[in-house]
């Protein structure tokens, strides 16, 4: 189980400070011949071929207590290099989005990069999960460790007819709006001294999932609202100085509604630490996110604005299973003034 309590406060005059019971994460991992062993989160190590899952579910309050399963998968595992999987996963769109999930305690910072956030979140842009079957593997070749990530899964969607603060980006757990499919692929180069790069693809379409006298789009609904094509590429450097890691994401949309658009947006994030002491760890983030005005899928489907935010972080581990972060946001978006938002909080994990 993973969870965090933090204290928040910010320079808005309208927002009092007060603390905060974040979200409770719960993991179920299990197989069929006791071959993998659970390290760190989701990390399985494999002794023998054998058939493995894991289940994620997370408690949190929304106006009110609910759970909602973020991650379910069954797994083949045939070799190194072929691994088969079934379920609900995180979309392989960089590094960040594939390493941490929902708990805090295993990332640097208190928070994700804001546009990785979830589809859920109020500034999420991404599909971060996607429901369908993934193939995975790795081979060593001239010492460099070449991974893959292979996906196809239901399109996304959203309803149109929600009031605009309330849209989401769904995911279509139960089915699909339309035949379109998403196509996902990552490629990973890791030197295994230190140095990793990846290339990742995605295309998708995002469908309309209201009815047509409904929806503010005008379309009815499994029409296309948006053809999403989404590249980039994310790099790492770990040493025993220093740690990096950077992705860019270029968001190419073509969308449907009204008069049309066919416009790119541009998201990226470059994050630094170091340990200047054992157990201290000081880092800093930047974070940004670009938008065309004359992109119909973010200023007028999904209602987004270029923005940036630059992120101070403190850590200090405690011990394997507790953590205490400081952290000191500047966000800015193009309509608002910058706003600074300050950070406590005690991550832990219960094993």
């Amino acid at each position: 189980m993973l969870s965090d309590v933090s204290y928040r406060s910010n320079s808005l005059d309208d927002e009092s400070a007060g603390f905060e019971l974040s979200q409770i994460d719960l993991f179920i991992t299990g197989n069929v011949n006791d071959a993998s062993t659970l390290d760190s989160e989701d990390k399985l190590n494999y002794s023998g071929d054998d058939i493995s899952g894991l289940l994620e579910v997370v408690f949190e309050d929304a106006d009110g207590w609910v759970l909602d399963v973020e991650r379910i998968w069954v797994k083949k595992r045939f070799n190194d290099a072929i691994n088969l999987s079934a379920g609900r996963f995180h979309s392989p769109l960089g590094y960040y989005n594939r390493s941490f999930h929902h708990g805090s305690i295993y990332q640097l910072a208190t928070s994700r990069p804001f546009f990785l956030d979830f589809e859920d979140g109020e500034l999420a842009v991404l599909p971060t999960h996607i429901v369908g079957v993934m193939a995975t593997g790795n081979s060593l070749v001239n010492n460099l460790l070449l991974s893959y990530e292979l996906a196809i899964s239901n399109g996304t969607s959203i309803n149109t007819a929600d009031a605009v603060d309330d849209r989401e980006i769904d995911m279509n757990n139960a089915g699909d709006d339309n035949d379109d499919k998403a196509f996902n692929a990552r490629i990973v180069l890791d030197t295994l001294t230190g140095v990793a790069a990846g290339l990742f693809y995605m295309v998708n379409n995002i469908a309309e999932s209201g009815d047509v006298l409904d929806t503010g789009s005008g379309l009815d609904r499994g029409d296309t609202l948006t053809e999403q094509r989404i590249s980039g590429l994310d790099l790492r450097y770990n040493s025993s100085w220093i740690d990096v890691m950077g992705e860019f994401f270029l968001i190419h949309n073509r969308s449907k509604v009204g008069s049309g658009s066919d416009e790119a947006a541009q998201a990226y994030f470059i994050q630094a630490s170091h340990y200047i002491l054992k157990d201290l760890q000081l880092g800093y983030r930047y974070e940004a996110l670009q938008v065309d005005e004359d992109d119909v899928y973010f200023n007028q489907i999904l209602v987004r604005e270029s923005a940036d935010n630059h992120v101070l972080i403190s850590k200090y581990h405690i011990n394997t299973q507790n953590n205490l972060k400081f952290q000191i946001n500047a966000f800015k978006t193009d309509s608002s003034r910058r706003e600074t938002y300050y950070t406590l909080q005690w991550a832990f994990v219960f094993k």
